[in-house]
């Protein structure tokens, strides 16, 4: 999360905000903000779309794990962004979406859906490994991340050009059996000076 932060915060200001015709942030509708994710396996970096949520973050303690989160009484389609961070493949696998089949390697693959039954958005998901998007592998730990993009232009005070990102995600990983869940955000500040 802090490397996606990281690339956030050196992007141009127009890579992170969305603007509108005259020059102006235009942030009511869900947008791509297009970051990059290194796939160690082959050296591949592909492009890791994500994609924005309206409104106001929610509080992290509002979370339920596993679940979208919606904006209060003002409920809104959320972006979900999944991501799969294989645990399962070594040497043997050809590339991060492949199936493995090397010893002690599990070859399954399954569903975002079956995943993430809660989540609100699967046409989004997981457009950053360059193929087939539906499916990730059995073993993987899953990440779902959220992120929010807002103007902090005050109309009183002589801050201008300055927005607030969060990024909220919901880590899940097995227990044995059993799935586990960390929710967690991290939260910056830009300016139309990128900050290195």
């Amino acid at each position: 999360m802090q490397g996606y932060l990281e690339q956030i915060k050196n992007m141009p200001i127009t890579d992170v905000v969305n603007f509108d015709s005259s020059g102006n942030p235009s942030l009511g509708s869900s947008y791509a903000v297009l970051t990059k994710y290194d796939d160690n396996t082959n050296d591949y970096i592909y492009t890791s779309t994500l994609n924005t949520v309206t409104k106001t973050p929610p509080a992290v303690s509002s979370i339920t794990p596993g679940t979208t989160p919606a904006d209060g009484p003002n409920s809104q389609h959320v972006q979900d962004n999944l991501r799969g961070f294989d645990m399962a493949k070594d040497s043997t696998a050809t590339s991060m979406t492949s199936t493995d089949t090397g010893t002690g390697d599990v070859a399954v693959q399954v569903t975002w859906q079956s995943i993430w039954p809660n989540a609100s958005d699967y046409t989004t998901s997981c457009t950053s490994r360059g193929s087939a998007t539906t499916t990730t592998g059995r073993n993987d730990m899953h990440m779902n991340i959220w992120i929010w993009v807002q103007d902090l232009n005050g109309s009183s005070t002589a801050t201008q050009g300055v927005y607030g990102i969060t990024v909220m995600y919901n880590w899940q990983y097995l227990d044995g059996n059993r799935p586990r869940y960390t929710i967690g955000s991290v939260r910056t500040i830009r300016s139309v000076v990128p900050s290195w």
